[in-house]
């Protein structure tokens, strides 16, 4: 009976954090990781037709400007062209009314981040910025 008094007291004490205030802290340490400042690269201009069910489709002609890492910019010139097919084909499956407005343009940003990062993996996208985002 001593036994698990014991023991069922050293639980008690320990769990309710009485010796977290008697017992030294451990220091932790945080990692900081720079990757430098971002370099540019400007993607080709991309044009697509919009989805829609009537025969005339929308239109969209975008530039896009991508932000990465210096170590990361020769991943992201060399899948330049699957780059581009991927989001042509992403664009393709969207609607006018999907991608007009602030909210339409963040969407758009932050798909089309995912999608530059499907490709590149491992290395990651710092942003995404429009020189031009024409929808007719």
């Amino acid at each position: 009976v001593a036994v698990v008094v014991v023991l069922g007291g050293g639980a008690a004490v320990y769990f309710t954090g009485v010796l977290g205030h008697v017992l030294p802290k451990k220091a932790h340490k945080t990692a900081v990781i720079e990757f430098g400042p971002p370099v540019t690269h400007q993607l080709p201009q991309i044009k697509a037709d919009l989805k829609t069910g009537k025969c005339a489709s929308p239109f969209l002609r975008t530039t896009i400007v991508v932000q990465v890492a210096q170590t990361d910019l020769p991943r992201l010139q060399g899948s330049e062209l699957r780059i581009v097919d991927s989001i042509r084909t992403y664009l393709r499956d969207q609607e006018r009314q999907d991608l007009v407005g602030r909210h339409g343009t963040d969407k758009l940003r932050a798909d089309i981040t995912e999608i530059i990062d499907k490709v590149i993996q491992p290395a990651q996208v710092q942003s995404i910025l429009f020189k031009e985002l024409v929808v007719q």
